[in-house]
This record gives C-alpha cells, sequence and structure tokens, in this order.
C-alpha cells in the first residue's frame, strides 16, 4: 500500500513541479523514504486500545448496577415463595376447619330433626296411654261407685262377711287408681324432660348456624344468587341446587308436555336449547323436578326460552315430598295461593323469593300464562328454572330416655 502512495505523490509532484529532473527525484526520494503503513497501523491499534478500555470500563458499570438488582430479585422470589407457602397453610387451616364445623353442624341438624321425630312420636304414643288411663279410671270410679252401692245394700242386710269382701275390692281399686295416677304424672316429667332437652340441642343447632355464616363469609365456598335476589331470612340456604350445573339428571325433570328434542330435561338455567311445547292458546302445562331427598327451598329463578321469543309470564309453585300429594305454595301473612310473575323476555333471569320457604323432595312449576305474539297461532310456552336451598339431612341417632 505504502508503494501505491508513493507512486501517487511522485505522479502529483512531477505534474506540479518545474520540469527539473533533480527536484522531481528529491520528491520522489522524500515521498518513498515515509513508512504509511506503519503509521496508520499505530493509529489503528491505539484506537482499538482505547476503545476496548471503553468498552471494559462500561461492562464493569453495568455489572456493579446489576449485581444489586439480581440479588434483590432473588430476594424477592424467596419472600414471594415463603408468603405463598404461608397463605397456603393458612387456607389449608381454614378449610380444615370448615369441614369439621360442616360435619358438627350436619350431625347436630340431623340430631335435633330425627328428635323432633321421636319426640313427636312419643307424645302420640304418651296421650294414647294418658288417654287410656283415664279411661281405666272412669270404669275405676264407677267400679268404687257400684261398691259402695253394694255395700250400702250388704250393711242394710246384715251381710258382714260380703260387706269386708266388697271394702276389701274397694281398697284394691282405689290403689290401682292412685298407681295410674303415679304413672301419668311419670309420663309428663318425662315429656318435660324431653322437651327441654330438644331446646338445648335447638340452641347449640343456632350457635354453630351463625358461626358457619360468619366462617363462610370470610371465606366463602358456594355462589348463590345475588343477596340482592334473596331475603336476609333465606340467604343462609340458598345455594343453587343442580338444575344449571347438571347434578340433577335429566331423568329427575319431567313436564306434562314437550316439543321434539326440547325436552323438559334442557329446562335448566342458561341452557343452549331450554324446553318447549307445541303451540297452544291456553296453559295447563308444568315442570317437575324431582329432588331425590327433601330440601329446604328458599328461591328460584326462572328464564325464558332461548329463541323465537317464547317466556312464561306468571305460574304458580306446587310442592310434595312423595310424589301424589301436592301441597301449592302459599303466602305466609295471610294463606293465599301465591301467584309469581315471570319473566318480560327470553332472556333476563328474574329470581324469586319463596317466603316462607318450601321442605319438599318434588317442586313443580304450574304455568299460568305465557307470552303471546300479536297476530301469530305458533305461540309456545317454553322456559328455563334453577332451585335455591339446601338439604334436609335425616341420620339414625340415640334414642333419648
Amino acid at each position: 500500500m505504502w508503494i501505491l502512495l508513493c507512486f501517487c505523490f511522485t505522479v502529483t509532484v512531477f505534474g506540479q513541479l518545474p520540469a527539473n529532473t533533480n527536484y522531481q527525484q528529491c520528491a520522489a526520494n522524500l515521498a518513498c523514504s515515509i513508512n504509511y503503513e506503519k503509521t496508520f497501523q499505530e493509529k489503528l491499534n491505539n484506537l482499538g486500545y482505547h476503545a476496548t478500555l471503553q468498552i471494559q470500563s462500561l461492562k464493569q458499570s453495568i455489572n456493579s448496577q446489576v449485581t444489586p438488582l439480581t440479588q434483590d430479585l432473588e430476594i424477592l422470589k424467596t419472600n414471594a415463595t415463603a408468603i405463598q407457602d404461608e397463605v397456603t397453610r393458612e387456607l389449608q387451616l381454614v378449610f380444615r376447619g370448615l369441614d369439621h364445623d360442616r360435619a358438627f353442624l350436619h350431625n347436630l341438624s340431623v340430631g335435633v330433626y330425627n328428635l323432633a321425630k321421636e319426640l313427636h312420636h312419643e307424645q302420640y304414643v304418651r296421650f294414647q296411654d294418658v288417654h287410656k288411663i283415664i279411661e281405666e279410671v272412669n270404669l275405676v270410679k264407677q267400679a268404687l261407685g257400684m261398691m259402695n252401692n253394694h255395700s250400702d245394700l250388704l250393711q242394710a242386710a246384715s251381710c258382714e262377711v260380703q260387706l269386708n269382701a266388697t271394702m276389701h275390692n274397694a281398697t284394691f281399686y282405689e290403689s290401682q287408681y292412685r298407681k295410674v295416677l303415679s304413672m301419668y304424672h311419670n309420663l309428663q316429667t318425662t315429656i318435660h324432660d324431653v322437651r327441654q332437652q330438644q331446646q338445648v340441642l335447638l340452641t347449640q343447632l343456632q350457635e354453630k348456624t351463625r358461626e358457619a355464616m360468619r366462617l363462610q363469609k370470610q371465606s366463602p365456598l358456594t355462589s348463590p344468587p345475588p343477596a340482592a335476589k334473596l331475603s336476609s331470612r333465606s340467604a343462609n340456604c340458598g345455594a343453587a341446587l343442580g338444575m344449571e350445573d347438571g347434578i340433577i339428571l335429566g331423568a329427575s325433570v319431567s313436564s306434562s308436555q314437550s316439543f321434539g328434542d326440547f325436552s323438559a330435561g334442557n329446562a335448566r338455567l342458561n341452557h343452549a336449547r331450554g324446553w318447549y311445547t307445541g303451540a297452544k292458546t291456553t296453559s295447563k302445562d308444568w315442570v317437575q323436578i324431582n329432588l331425590n331427598s327433601s330440601h329446604v327451598i328458599t328461591a328460584l329463578a326462572t328464564q325464558g326460552a332461548p329463541c323465537c321469543e317464547v317466556w312464561v309470564t306468571n305460574f304458580t309453585v306446587y310442592y310434595s315430598n312423595d310424589g301424589n300429594h301436592w301441597h301449592e305454595h302459599k303466602t305466609g301473612c295471610n294463606s293465599q295461593n301465591l301467584k309469581f310473575v315471570g319473566n318480560t323476555d327470553q332472556t333476563t333471569i328474574k329470581y324469586q323469593t319463596l317466603d316462607p320457604p318450601m321442605v319438599a323432595k318434588y317442586v313443580r312449576i304450574n304455568i299460568i300464562d305465557f307470552h303471546k305474539k300479536n297476530n301469530s297461532n305458533s305461540n309456545y310456552i317454553g322456559m328455563r328454572t334453577e332451585l335455591y336451598g339446601c338439604p334436609v339431612y335425616v341420620p339414625k341417632i340415640t334414642q333419648p330416655h
């Protein structure tokens, strides 16, 4: 490369200096004596060295800033893991406590129910015994009266032997009468003790119910209908009973009529198909749900069918414990039949509080009226529904003495 530079310099000088061979030769020798390659290499090495120093300094500066951040990040990870483990342990303790309280509340509830049932039976038996005792007492009184009359006759006839026998019988019947009265008082005492025992169990049940409500507010495990939809009276027993999530099987849902594949098993809240009947002008149709065991039912929700402007506008609710004998739900204040106002469109969910709640195994929704389109013969009945409440447990407990 330096040879090329020497050549260029010589050509330039020869082109600019006067045509003097000595000057030209001197300039050419001077240009060719300079080692440009070495000079450029030194400058390049200097630049590379300085650049390397700057890069090294920059690396050290970055490392000095990144290292504390990395340490802080590891500390945060460690703390987060510890906090997560602590929260997990606390949640496990809470859930175990809830399970224990649930089991206790379950056993207490079924114990109270069974105790009340046995107390009712015991009272019925005792009342029958008392009735028999009263009848026997009356017979004894009649016998005493007859014996007294007989005694008077014997005295009048001076029949001393028969008179003594009659008086002996009268004494015997009188002692039997006192024994019967004693048995009657003992029965009354037993009934009083059983009632006191029932009151103690009911008090314990109420305390546990309040404790369970407090724990559920701290860590809710279920998703009942919105609190605004249910009264405070039914808020403690308002879980969905299984229509929407399919816990209640399709075989447990029936209807008076269905149209094609839109059977009663589809009458579930937010179901994509829903339940329909054929075209009608009036309705005597119903949807029936078998809960397979006794439940306290505190509320229900209704929704129109998913298509074609079909919904129920008015209905009544019936309930049964055997599927044969039905009772209509009535208001608690004046015991009148309750007619529910249904939906106003096919999508909005309407919640209905049952006051008082029902205790039933079967629930039937009787459709009274439904939406009818103007100038149309294609008026169908259809709906979707859900029930809310809690189960009634009836276990076997030890019979009180």
